[in-house]
């Protein structure tokens, strides 16, 4: 696993979150490269939490890229910085405990788009 930490801001427009101002996001990177769990701390004090169960609501979504395993994947992004994984813990227990995260499954988008993301799925294989 990797862990990093960004400064940034709802990307959607159309989100819930849009007006919320600027965050910090947590994230955590899987051996697969994409992220496994991903909090956004806004300068409010609302808190955002997401893993690959909830992976999506009318807030945002967890990020959808592949990340590379080279050094400069995450060094290359403007305001990011490495983290532990004492770091990144810290935050996701803080998220636990966030009165957003009601708000959150109430507006899940996770049966409409699926339990998976869609960048996460295996193509079908046609059978011949």
């Amino acid at each position: 696993m990797r862990y990093f930490k960004e400064r940034g801001r709802c990307l959607h427009p159309d989100s819930l979150a849009a007006d919320w101002g600027d965050c910090v996001r947590y994230v955590e990177i899987g051996d697969d490269r994409y992220a496994v769990r991903q909090v956004e701390v806004y300068n409010d004090g609302r808190v955002l939490r997401y893993d690959l169960s909830h992976w999506c609501d009318k807030f945002g979504q967890i990020f959808g890229c592949l990340f590379s395993h080279k050094p400069k994947a995450i060094e290359s992004r403007q305001s990011a910085e490495k983290i532990n994984a004492n770091e990144f813990e810290r935050a996701w227990r803080d998220a636990l405990d966030s009165p957003t995260w009601q708000q959150q499954l109430g507006h899940s988008l996770v049966a409409t788009q699926g339990e998976v993301p869609q960048w996460m799925r295996k193509p079908k294989v046609r059978q011949k």
